[in-house]
């Protein structure tokens, strides 16, 4: 799914310093570690287990750098 599709686009705007990524699973290989400064979900979490929100919490904190901000949208 990308930007266009689930309405990021629309919703956000086209920024240059806005990056839309797809992870694709728990591993989040397509992030770098120790990168972002601010990151939030769109969509996306609400669809994950409790489990898997515990693997993303314990993933996505090693590509934060030190002070970064992070949200994630859930909702049931």
């Amino acid at each position: 799914m990308d930007g266009e599709y689930n309405g990021f686009n629309e919703y956000v705007g086209i920024r240059r310093n806005v990056r839309y990524l797809q992870v694709r699973d728990f591993e989040a290989r397509e992030l770098p570690d120790d990168y972002f400064d601010y990151m939030f979900s769109f969509g996306a979490v609400c669809h994950v287990s409790f489990e898997g929100m515990a693997r993303d919490a314990e993933t996505l904190f090693e590509k934060l750098r030190p002070g970064a901000e992070c949200f994630w949208m859930i909702a049931d």
